[in-house]
């Protein structure tokens, strides 16, 4: 009897910011052994706890836009599928039940591929669904990693900008049976950005992202930063620099081959560096601010970034001394 409200609610959610369901009815059938989609009805099994109920319908009932409406091929890129089937209800599931997410709301997504990723079981997102060597490696990869690959892309073009691109991409391909290229070039439609580096690395490879931050030294009454990539994943990045009197500078690290900047920032006062080229592992810039002034330099501030290590992502500076430590 809970269900139709959250469901009416779901709908006027996915029209507005994911796209107009396009048929006049949808129907919840109880059925089956948990829940499986079909257009317009989904089967679901019932005497489950609220949440459970709520969580398996928002599910099934949004593949009516992925598989629904984009009609990807889910052979080939399951994740185009179940991943942004996952992003989309993480989402959804953020308005239903706001007192459920204290952090970010694509969070577990991103432990639960931290937790995959130095697994001998992790294949890239390119293997055929049903050719993957393990069910775990198919479960990661068409769910996890379909809603990571989007979260991500929000770090890179700004969640606001990929959220209109993923209503681009429904408006501009539904019922077109679009491939991985398709999403690849919407988003580089909204953004104004190249992204053909960030689908070859997330889709195709199975690097992971480790930045850190190597040095903080003084040059009189300078100081110079130097950040490394540890790791083989490409990623533009964001610096903070607290002072000593509680301030903090931010600062946007574009990826060359990007071929621009992410125009919107998370918060305070910004400034966008010369990029990053992919070919470098340091990357070093100079900032007109004593090192005695200087608190700590810490990349990713927000804990934006899937990085592997967030151990070496700060380095605080010891005072009365020229150097720093990394803590």
């Amino acid at each position: 009897k809970q269900l139709p409200a959250y469901t009416v609610n779901a709908f006027e959610y996915m029209d507005a910011h994911f796209g107009k369901y396009p048929w006049p009815v949808f129907t919840f059938a109880q059925g089956g052994d948990a829940g499986m989609e079909y257009p317009m009805l989904t089967l679901i099994t019932g005497e489950r706890h609220l949440g459970s109920l709520v969580g398996t319908s928002m599910h099934e009932l949004i593949h009516n836009w992925y598989y629904g409406v984009l009609a990807s091929n889910e052979l080939a890129s399951p994740w185009m599928d179940e991943g942004f089937d996952e992003y989309a209800g993480a989402e959804v599931g953020r308005v239903l039940f706001p007192g459920n997410f204290k952090g970010r709301v694509h969070q577990a997504a991103i432990e639960s591929y931290l937790r995959f990723v130095d697994s001998p079981d992790h294949e890239p997102m390119t293997v055929a669904a049903d050719h993957f060597a393990t069910n775990r490696a198919y479960s990661v990869d068409a769910y996890t990693m379909g809603e990571v690959l989007l979260d991500q892309l929000g770090a890179v073009m700004g969640d606001s900008t990929l959220h209109r691109g993923l209503l681009r991409y429904f408006n501009a391909c539904g019922f077109h049976h679009p491939g991985p290229l398709d999403v690849q070039r919407v988003m580089e439609k909204e953004s104004g950005l190249q992204l053909d580096w960030y689908f070859n690395e997330w889709i195709n490879t199975v690097r992971k992202l480790d930045y850190a931050v190597n040095k903080v030294t003084p040059k009189g009454d300078s100081t110079v930063i130097t950040l490394e990539r540890k790791d083989e994943m490409l990623m533009p990045t964001d610096v903070a620099v607290q002072g000593i009197d509680g301030s903090v500078a931010f600062f946007h690290i574009p990826l060359s081959l990007e071929l621009g900047a992410r125009k919107e920032q998370p918060a305070g006062h910004w400034q966008t560096l010369k990029p990053w080229p992919w070919t470098d592992p340091t990357y070093t810039f100079t900032i007109a601010t004593p090192t005695s002034k200087i608190q700590r330099v810490e990349i990713d501030p927000f804990g934006r970034l899937a990085d592997v290590d967030r151990n070496n992502d700060g380095m605080s500076i010891t005072p009365g001394t020229q150097g720093a430590d990394a803590q």
